[in-house]
């Protein structure tokens, strides 16, 4: 199978939206619940952060899968936060059309801060993903 691998801090805008749409098909994590804004939001966090390890496997303007790593995993959901208006009207619009996950973000974000600090040169696999005509290829 061809394809090119493309760093996760060359993504365009675009390429965040394709790279969201296909987390969300491919993993169950309270993230792909969240909503498309959140995932989007996450992946131009982690493209806009140095320490962070990704790339996307692209054939034809298609993301077929992707994988990313970071030293602090935890920063990244911090920085999804961040502007603190547009949090707190994705965390509105979530209270309005899902508000079972609002218990699940608490729930999760305790068990975050109680994450162990990671070694020095120590990098958390955070995703990976590949689109299911892909596997195994």
């Amino acid at each position: 199978m061809d394809y090119t691998l493309l760093d996760i801090h060359h993504l365009d805008a675009q390429q965040h939206k394709l790279l969201a749409s296909l987390h969300q098909s491919v993993m169950e994590t309270l993230l792909s619940d969240l909503g498309t804004p959140i995932i989007v939001r996450y992946y131009k966090v982690a493209a806009d952060d140095e320490n962070v390890i990704g790339f996307c496997a692209v054939k034809e303007e298609v993301i077929l899968g992707w994988v990313l790593g970071s030293p602090y995993p935890h920063m990244l959901n911090n920085k999804i936060r961040t502007p603190l208006i547009w949090f707190v009207v994705q965390m509105l619009r979530i209270l309005l059309t899902r508000p079972g996950l609002l218990w699940q973000i608490a729930v999760s974000t305790r068990l975050a801060k109680a994450e162990l600090v990671p070694e020095p040169d120590e990098i958390e696999l955070t995703y990976i993903g590949v689109v299911p005509e892909a596997r195994g290829k």
